[in-house]
């Protein structure tokens, strides 16, 4: 439930071989391998590698817009921002609660991959849950005290409600490097 939303919801998209489309025919059933995919925004178009996944081996990809993602105006794009940036990490939880429920899909069989936004919130799902079995993390901010230090992005203080040397520990709430204690899970 994402206050702020009309609905209250996320829209996602999930691809997947289709056995009308194919010559080698896909069973579903409670081991359906999937692929979370996140980046700033899902749209129509193609990813080469969200084909290979799909086409190749089999495996659903699904590709949420979870709030903070671009494409849905600023409201949505800032209801991540300062204190409410876990609040989408918690939106990635209820969408393994609703892969769970999905007679066709395994929800212990849930990889998530993600490139700068997406890498972002890989590395920090990381350090704060073990429901997934793996990790593509690529491009994402990893330290935010670093990323301070060596960009000159004037948004930080925004999005993250705060620069480090005004808040440190809101900033170290926030930052995937202050869990790495508690990562478990294979990351590439």
């Amino acid at each position: 439930d994402i206050s702020g939303v009309p609905d209250g919801s996320f829209q996602l998209r999930v691809w997947h071989e289709s056995t009308a489309e194919t010559s080698r025919p896909i069973v579903l059933g409670g081991s359906q391998r999937l692929v979370v995919d996140f980046d700033l925004q899902a749209k129509l178009g193609f990813l080469g590698r969200s084909s290979y996944f799909v086409n190749v081996l089999g495996i659903v990809v699904i590709e949420p817009n979870v709030r903070g993602s671009s494409g849905y105006g600023k409201t949505f794009l800032t209801l991540d921002d300062g204190v409410l940036r876990e609040d989408s990490v918690r939106d990635i939880g209820g969408l393994l609660d609703w892969i769970a429920a999905q007679p066709d899909l395994d929800a212990s069989r849930v990889l998530v991959s993600g490139g700068s936004y997406g890498g972002y919130m890989a590395a920090y799902m990381n350090g704060n849950t073990d429901r997934y079995r793996a990790y593509v993390c690529h491009a994402g901010c990893y330290d935010w005290v670093s990323m301070m230090a060596t960009d000159g992005y004037q948004f930080f203080a925004d999005e993250l409600g705060a620069f480090h040397w005004d808040d440190p520990a809101r900033v170290m709430r926030q930052s995937p490097h202050h869990y790495v204690k508690k990562a478990k899970t294979p990351t590439l």
